[in-house]
């Protein structure tokens, strides 16, 4: 394990602990791994870009796979969006409830594709689903401890 990948593994148990999230190991090692993953590539996307929900959208016309995969992409995005960068920020054009809306969905999306091939994974998800907005109130936690 990695640095980063410690850090925000510590960081995010910490951050469920002190909001008292009772969430799987799993998890909060996704939570962890997340933020090592997206957090770099949110903070440096461009409002030019398509829309977190019409990123959705083209992921539910793609086969399967790349529906999991694309989905699961922007439910941690939305994640990372929602819980890791203050909703007052004025760059953003939307509120945080946006992101969670989405990332519910996308989330949700990608558990439904997931639930035949992979149902580990699927359980994942839909927990993550679940508890979106209390994970991404505890990842703000997280925020103040990164900056």
């Amino acid at each position: 394990m990695g640095f980063s990948s410690k850090f925000f593994s510590d960081t995010v148990l910490l951050a469920f602990a002190r909001h008292r999230i009772l969430a799987s190991p799993s998890a909060t090692l996704y939570g962890a791994d997340v933020l090592d993953r997206h957090l770099t590539a949110v903070a440096l996307r461009s409002a030019s870009e398509r829309s977190y929900a019409e990123q959705l959208l083209e992921a539910r016309q793609q086969g399967p796979s790349a529906q999991a995969v694309e989905a699961r992409r922007v439910g941690d995005e939305c994640l990372v969006v929602a819980g890791f960068f203050p909703p007052s920020n004025p760059r953003r054009l939307v509120d945080a409830g946006y992101y969670a809306d989405v990332g519910v969905t996308a989330y949700g999306t990608a558990a439904t594709v997931l639930r035949s091939r992979t149902p580990a994974m699927a359980t994942l998800l839909e927990e993550l689903m679940h508890r979106f907005h209390s994970i991404a109130v505890a990842l703000r936690g997280v925020e103040a401890r990164v900056y």
